[in-house]
């Protein structure tokens, strides 16, 4: 299996207060593995408590909005997110 490479903090919310009054708070990192590229993504509000894991396009750099991988768990740190994505390319490579 390739390393997993960390790339940036893509955002890292607290206490971000919405229109509504609504407390979240996001933590967004981005990863490269070996050719592939993902983005973790951890929300934590009033609505929802959420950990996906997304691909990164290859030709054009977006973030393809279909995730591969997720929970309900809040990850608030990069150990944390490389963690998550560590599970997942474990499970990913003994699937198939």
């Amino acid at each position: 299996m390739n390393s997993v490479q960390f790339d940036r903090v893509e955002a890292n919310e607290r206490d971000l207060v919405d229109p509504f009054g609504d407390t979240r708070h996001r933590f967004v990192t981005e990863w490269t593995v070996g050719e592939d590229r993902f983005r973790v993504s951890s929300v934590d509000s009033n609505y929802t408590t959420e950990t996906y894991i997304f691909p990164i396009s290859k030709q054009d750099d977006e973030v393809i909005w279909f995730e591969v991988w997720g929970d309900k768990r809040w990850r608030e740190t990069e150990e944390d997110h490389r963690e998550f994505l560590s599970e997942f390319l474990e499970n990913r490579t003994q699937e198939g």
